[in-house]
C-alpha cells in the first residue's frame, strides 16, 4: 500500500494515540473556528495533530471535506512521519538528511487507478467555494491554503516541488506568494517567454511529502524523486486532469488544485501570520487560475497553522 496521508494517521493513532486528535462536531474553519480551537490548544502547550471531520464548505455548505492542522507541530509526529528510529530532533534530521540524499524515480499510474481522480470537477465547475478553505490569524488577507506546489520546468522536465502560501480570491483565483527561489525561477522563464506556467497545488498528502518538498535541491535534479528518497518509497503520479502528461500530478494526494499562474498579471495577496509570530505585509503577488479540482470525495485539506509552533517547526528541512 503506498504512503498517504490516510496510512500516516493509522499509523500514528496506533504508535501515538496522543498526538491526534478528531473533532466531530461542525466547524466553519472559514470563520476562524478551527484555528480558534488550535489556539486554545497552544495556549495550554498542547499540540496534537487536529483532523476536523464535519465541516462547512466557503459558501456555507456541509462538506464532505475534511481539514487537517498542526501535523508538523510535534517533533515527535515529524519524526515518525519521516521513519526516524528516534522520535526527536536529531532522529527527524538524520532521517529527513537521509532520504533527501537517496533519490527515488517516480512511478507513474493511469488515472483509474489514481486516489485524487475519484473526484474530479474541470473548468466551471473547478469552484474553490467547495472547500473548506481555513482563515487562521485575525490580519489574513483571506482564506489561506499552505500547499506543497508542484511545477514541471518546460525547459528540462525537471519537477519542483516548494511550500508555497495560496490565498483565496474567488471561485476560480488564488494569490501565490513565491519567494526568489526555484518555482520563482521556473516561472520567470515562462513569463519571458510569454507562456503561463500549469502547477498542482497539492493540499493534502503524506506529511512527510510537504517535508520532502523543503528539500535543498540542485536546479537539475528532479524534486518528485528527492520527496520520494523522504517518503522512503518512489512517489506514484498520474497525469493530471486539465494538462495530461505536461504535468503529472501525485496519484495519492488527497486534493490537487490544477492550474497557471498567468504571465503578466499580478494580485494583491495578504496580510499573512508568519513564522515569526508576526504578521508579513500585503504584497502584489502572483495570480493563480483554477482551471480542475482533483480529489478524494472525503479528501482532507492538510495546512499549516500560520503565526504559531506548526509554522515554526514545519521549517525543520
Amino acid at each position: 500500500m503506498a504512503k498517504d496521508l490516510r496510512t500516516y494517521l493509522e499509523s500514528l493513532e496506533k504508535a501515538f494515540p496522543e498526538e491526534i486528535k478528531r473533532v466531530k462536531k461542525a466547524v466553519d474553519g472559514g470563520a476562524y473556528e478551527a484555528s480558534a480551537l488550535l489556539e486554545a490548544l497552544d495556549r495550554q502547550g498542547c499540540y496534537p495533530a487536529v483532523l476536523f471531520e464535519k465541516l462547512v464548505d466557503l459558501s456555507g455548505r456541509q462538506t464532505d471535506f475534511r481539514l487537517m492542522m498542526n501535523a508538523h507541530s510535534s517533533v515527535k509526529s515529524m519524526a515518525f512521519s519521516l521513519g526516524a528510529p528516534e522520535a526527536n530532533r536529531l532522529g527527524a534530521m538524520n532521517a529527513f538528511n537521509a532520504g533527501a540524499a537517496r533519490p527515488l524515480p517516480v512511478q507513474e499510474i493511469p488515472n483509474t487507478a489514481a486516489p485524487v481522480m475519484e473526484l474530479c470537477r474541470r473548468g466551471a465547475e473547478a469552484d474553490l467555494t467547495r472547500l473548506p478553505i481555513p482563515r487562521m490569524n485575525d490580519m489574513d488577507g483571506g482564506p489561506y491554503l499552505t500547499p506543497a506546489i508542484a511545477a514541471r520546468d518546460p525547459e528540462n522536465g525537471r519537477y519542483n516541488v516548494s511550500w508555497n502560501r495560496a490565498m483565496f480570491i474567488d471561485r476560480n483565483h488564488m494569490g501565490l506568494w513565491m519567494s526568489p527561489r526555484h518555482l520563482w525561477s521556473v516561472f520567470s522563464r515562462a513569463e519571458k517567454a510569454g507562456k503561463n506556467l500549469p502547477i498542482a497545488i497539492v493540499a493534502g498528502h503524506h506529511p512527510a511529502f510537504f517535508l520532502g518538498g523543503a528539500a535543498l535541491t540542485k536546479l537539475d535534479k528532479d524534486e518528485y524523486e528527492a520527496v520520494g528518497g523522504v517518503l522512503g518509497e518512489s512517489l506514484r503520479v498520474t497525469p493530471s486532469a486539465a494538462y495530461g502528461r505536461e504535468l503529472m500530478i501525485p496519484a495519492d494526494a488527497e486534493i490537487v488544485i490544477e492550474g497557471e499562474i498567468v504571465a503578466d498579471r499580478r494580485t494583491i495577496e495578504g496580510p499573512f501570520g508568519e513564522f515569526t509570530q508576526y504578521t508579513g505585509p500585503q504584497r502584489l503577488s502572483w495570480l493563480v487560475e483554477v482551471k480542475a479540482i482533483c480529489a478524494r470525495r472525503d479528501g482532507v485539506i492538510l495546512n499549516i497553522f500560520g503565526g504559531h509552533q506548526e509554522n515554526l517547526y514545519a521549517h525543520l528541512p
